[in-house]
Order: C-alpha cells, then sequence, then structure tokens
C-alpha cells in the first residue's frame, strides 16, 4: 500500500513538472509571426515605413533594406494589415492566419496630392491629411538638411507656402522672425507656436514692443540634420487644436528616432562662405561741387569681408524590435 501512494506522488510530481513548460509551448505556437519587405513601384526598399494591425496599437517600422518582422501574441481573425510611409499611399492586406510565420510584402505607390499622410494633431491621435479639415505643410528632413545654414527657422525659408521667414539681425543664435499669418498687431509676438516632440517651446520675449528679429531664438539649439519632419498647421483650425496661443499658425517639429536594423552611419560635412555680392556705388568724382580737387575713399572692401562656414555632423541609429537608438552630435 506504502508502495503505491509513493508511485501516485511521484506520478503527481512527474505531471506538475512537466506541465507548465507544455502550456508555455502550447502559448509559443499560437503566435502569429509576419514577415516581408515594404517597397516602392520600382522595387526599391521603403526604410523607416510603418506596418500596423489596423485599429490597434501592435506594430513595427521597415529597417534600411525594407524589411520587417512583427510578431503577434493573440492574432484576432481576421484583421487588416496596413503599411504606411511619409509619401506614399498606405497599402493593406487581409490576414487571416492566427498562428505560424507568413510573409507578407508592400509594394506602395508615390501619393502625389499628399492627402494619405498620418499627422498627429493635439489630441494625440492619428488622422489621414484628407480627413484633418485644416491647411497642413509638411518639410522632410532631408530638405531641412540640405539647407545652407545651420539655424532650422532660417531652413525653412521658401518651403512652406504662405510663411515668411526673415532674418533681421546678424547675432548668431537670433534674428529671424517666422509670419505664417501675417503681422496683425505690434504690441504682441506674432511668432507661431513652436512645438517639439509634443513639448510647447517658449520662443518669446519680454520686450514691451515686438518689432521681430531681435530676440533670443531658442530654435537654433535644434540642428536641421536631427530632424525626421516639420509640420506646419496654418489657417483657423491652429487655434481650434491648440488654444489661443496658436493664433498666428503652429511648427510641429519631430526628430529623428531609431529604428530597428542593422547600424547605420551618417557623416555630413558642409562648407561655405558668405561674401557681399554687391556694393553700394560711391562717388568717384576728383573734384567737389566748388572744382576743387579732392581725393575719395571707398572703405566697403575693408568693412565688409569673406566668413567661412563650417559644420560637421555625425550621427548612429540601429536597434532591434525591443531596443531603438539614435546618437547625434
Amino acid at each position: 500500500m506504502r508502495d503505491r501512494a509513493l508511485h501516485v506522488l511521484a506520478a503527481a510530481l512527474v505531471a506538475l513538472t512537466t506541465a507548465p513548460p507544455l502550456l508555455a509551448q502550447g502559448a509559443a505556437t499560437r503566435a502569429l509571426t509576419i514577415q516581408g519587405r515594404v517597397t516602392d513601384a520600382a522595387q526599391n526598399p521603403v526604410a523607416s515605413a510603418q506596418v500596423v494591425v489596423e485599429g490597434q496599437t501592435i506594430g513595427t517600422t521597415t529597417a534600411d533594406d525594407g524589411s520587417y518582422r512583427l510578431v503577434i501574441a493573440r492574432a484576432p481573425s481576421p484583421f487588416t494589415l496596413v503599411a504606411r510611409r511619409i509619401g506614399f499611399r498606405p497599402a493593406r492586406m487581409a490576414v487571416t492566419e492566427i498562428e505560424g510565420t507568413i510573409t507578407r510584402n508592400f509594394a506602395l505607390a508615390r501619393d502625389v496630392l499628399e492627402l494619405s499622410q498620418v499627422v498627429t494633431t493635439a489630441t494625440r491621435t492619428e488622422t489621414e491629411r484628407a480627413q484633418l479639415g485644416a491647411t497642413l505643410a509638411t518639410v522632410s528632413g532631408e530638405a531641412l538638411s540640405n539647407a545652407v545654414t545651420p539655424q532650422l527657422d532660417v531652413a525653412l525659408s521658401g518651403k512652406v507656402g504662405g510663411a515668411l521667414v526673415t532674418q533681421n539681425s546678424g547675432t548668431p543664435g537670433g534674428g529671424t522672425s517666422v509670419r505664417i499669418r501675417g503681422l496683425s498687431t505690434i504690441s504682441r509676438s506674432a511668432e507661431p507656436l513652436y512645438i517639439v516632440d509634443g513639448v510647447i517651446i517658449d520662443n518669446g520675449s519680454r520686450q514691451l514692443v515686438d518689432l521681430g528679429g531681435y530676440t533670443t531664438n531658442r530654435l537654433a539649439d535644434l540642428d536641421p540634420n536631427d530632424i525626421e519632419r516639420v509640420e506646419v498647421v496654418k489657417g483657423a483650425a491652429a487655434a481650434a487644436l491648440y488654444g489661443s496661443r496658436a493664433n498666428d499658425g503652429v511648427v510641429q517639429i519631430f526628430t529623428r528616432r531609431g529604428r530597428s536594423g542593422a547600424l547605420k552611419g551618417t557623416a555630413r560635412v558642409m562648407l561655405g562662405q558668405d561674401k557681399v555680392t554687391r556694393f553700394l556705388p560711391v562717388n568717384a568724382a576728383p573734384t567737389n561741387l566748388a572744382g576743387t580737387p579732392v581725393t575719395r575713399y571707398d572703405y566697403q572692401n575693408d568693412i565688409f569681408q569673406h566668413g567661412r562656414q563650417a559644420n560637421a555632423n555625425v550621427s548612429f541609429a540601429g536597434g532591434d524590435d525591443r531596443t531603438q537608438f539614435y546618437l547625434s552630435g
């Protein structure tokens, strides 16, 4: 009898020790792994594209070669997989599998009108540009990096329709005024509301009358090479989204972030030269009005000299599915 009880106890212990691995193995086999590549119409890889489950917060981004890998612990059946990227029309695919490993490749088409771009509103919700109901201009980080200036606000000059960017001072890090909706008063600042990664940046001044261009510019602390994109919200919708501080428009700045994939390094060196393109004409007559000989001097070449610029930037980005990093300096 005693031996039989020992056998029963041993069998129970074996069952308890082997049950969790079996349950874990059964739960692991129910996970769905989706992998594939995102390319454009010419089969070129599309990096930093979002591949998400429509209507949920499950998603990932593509690597530099356009590949992605998405693991869903409990996949709903059926669901829609969406691939989107700024400048392309989103592509959708229906998925009915709930476990195993499947392959889904996406081919994105260029969006000429850019009405299907996903933007983030003040309520921290994402919506397509066509459904936003506000005038929105987007400037890519590549366009800002190619601008021959180290200041972000100066780099916006000529890239946003209806925005007047004027550099009124030669002081380093200052002297720039941005007008999106024009100047309506001199008793307060007409600068737009600046938001960097969801944080409002105070770019105002304490002077009683705002003449523009002579105040401290906090945007000079941002390197254009570290900017992913800039969104400019114009019209009355800016005040409806962000309050009375956005009466003169909103400038949303999104910095670069790390993405999963192999380590990618970028080095950029910019050399430039500033010089006066045209000098003022100087009276070179040998005599004055009375006919007396005089000697005239032109000191413009001595006052205005050539200025040289040098700017170097090095950045590294990479990571895996859990951790991404971006270093720049």
